[in-house]
């Protein structure tokens, strides 16, 4: 949760893109925040209903969100607070923050090694991805179920796993 307030915060502060605000975060260390509901519907739920013109509507303002996600500097591969990656995600999440992508993907081999018990399997999957890749800010999540429309206006909500990642990442975590 102090990664979610974090990135919630961060993203309205340095970005126009609609985000709900933090209404309440508790002192103590607890697993929950309140934040604004955002009156509308999810993306996933109104799909099939759309017209290509409202379709096109939402595509440009995502594109203009994660235009603007991609404008953040960097910090290196890590959270929000410049801390390890925490992603529900990544079977065995970094210990630390990383500064390279090579480190990042060298950690998902080891990681796909132990998951799949195979060498061969772990190094087939990561050599797809690019090794120079650039690092910026990420969604992490972005989703039609993570994507609130209140008319004209896209919102973007759960923002748990936000921060800094390998350019490639978001468009593998759409794709899942």
């Amino acid at each position: 949760m102090r990664d979610e307030v974090a990135c919630i915060s961060f993203v309205r502060k340095n970005t126009t893109i609609p985000t709900p605000c933090l209404l309440f975060r508790p002192r103590r260390r607890t697993e929950y925040i309140c934040i604004e509901e955002i009156a509308g519907v999810t993306l996933e739920s109104q799909l099939e209903h759309m017209t290509i013109p409202e379709l096109d509507c939402v595509a440009s303002q995502l594109r203009s969100h994660i235009g603007q996600l991609r404008k953040l500097e960097s910090r290196g591969i890590s959270s929000v607070n410049g801390g390890p990656l925490r992603s529900c995600y990544l079977w065995d999440p970094p210990k630390q923050p990383l500064r390279k992508v090579g480190e990042f993907n060298q950690h998902l081999r080891e990681a796909f090694r132990r998951v799949y018990r195979s060498s061969e399997r772990g190094d087939r999957i990561v050599e797809c991805f690019p090794m120079n890749s650039a690092i910026t800010f990420t969604h992490g999540d972005i989703g039609p179920q993570n994507i609130i429309l209140q008319g004209s206006t896209v919102f973007l909500i759960d923002w748990g796993v936000s921060g800094w990642w390998p350019e490639y990442w978001e468009y593998c975590r759409m794709r899942q």
